[in-house]
């Protein structure tokens, strides 16, 4: 009867943070779609911030050409007639007037790109607080998945549940270091190259000399991103595991870390003997003894 008891408590445990781990993915995936739509805005913003300094430029150099010539009307008005002299006054008026109304949609403009920024740093907090407890809900989870299916197993297994914990907390830090390893280097590199594309879109329409330099900019970041996810592809499955095996594996990292210069020591005990010939793992620990 206890026993049962402490089944349906484990259960119903496992329901309760089951739960909660769906909401905070659900969390997790709203607040990153509101990223990507931040990250959108700001890209746009920005390109109507460089569309209303160019307009501003334009028209500050049209206003300062009208101002000569209201100049030159003033300092003449023998010269020319009451029409004349209205409608020279009347054009450098109108672009006084669109010149203030292109620098207030220019500070409005700014002023949005500093709060979508800081919307930006807010979500990314966000983001990585549900991402670090959907990770520790994952490691409870498994740990309480694998109380409840040894949970009638003797006392003298206890020791291979602490084990089998041991295991998991080994598979999430490995998890977490991959999708942290991939983050930081080629989800971010190619969210970079999203970036610098739109970029280049812009400068094809205002600064198209300037487009050979940043495409090849970008060429080289794309090179260097397939070349980190070649890297990490290799890391999750190297080929001397299929080739040699785990031990055999082990003694060609060590090899590896020895070219570095760093010393390093394998022990491994490799018993198999076919034919009287001994596996590949046992020459290649025996070179990697040498060496050391």
């Amino acid at each position: 009867m206890e026993v049962e008891a402490l089944d349906r408590v484990v259960k119903e445990t496992l329901n309760a943070i089951e739960r909660g781990q769906d909401a905070i993915y659900d969390i997790a995936e709203n607040t990153r779609c509101e990223l990507e739509r931040v990250q959108q805005d700001l890209i746009t913003t920005q390109c109507e911030t460089l569309e209303t300094v160019q307009e501003i430029d334009k028209l500050t150099r049209l206003e300062k050409q009208s101002q000569l010539s209201l100049v030159d009307v003033s300092c003449n008005l023998h010269q020319y007639d009451e029409v004349m002299v209205k409608e020279v006054s009347g054009v450098s008026m109108d672009l006084q007037v669109c010149l203030l109304a292109l620098q207030e949609q220019e500070n409005n403009l700014r002023r949005r790109r500093m709060e979508l920024e800081r919307s930006m740093k807010r979500l990314s907090r966000t983001v990585a607080k549900a991402e670090t407890l959907i990770t520790k809900t994952s490691i409870v989870l498994q740990f309480f998945q694998g109380a409840l299916a040894q949970i009638n197993v003797k006392l003298d297994d206890l020791q291979k549940q602490d084990e089998g914990f041991k295991i998991i907390l080994a598979q999430e830090e490995e998890r977490r270091r991959l999708s942290r390893e991939i983050h930081d280097g080629p989800a971010q590199a190619m969210a970079n190259i999203v970036l610098r594309a739109e970029y280049c879109e812009q400068l094809l329409i205002h600064e198209p000399k300037q487009l050979k330099s940043k495409l090849e900019e970008l060429k080289d970041l794309t090179r260097s991103t397939l070349q980190d996810i070649r890297r990490i592809i290799f890391d999750l499955r190297p080929m001397a595991l299929d080739d040699l095996g785990l031990a055999g594996g082990g003694c060609v990292a060590c090899l590896k870390i020895l070219k570095n210069g760093t010393a390093c020591l394998l022990n491994c005990f490799y018993s198999a003997v076919r034919g009287g010939t001994a596996e590949p793992s046992n020459w290649l620990f025996f070179e990697s003894s040498k060496r050391l």
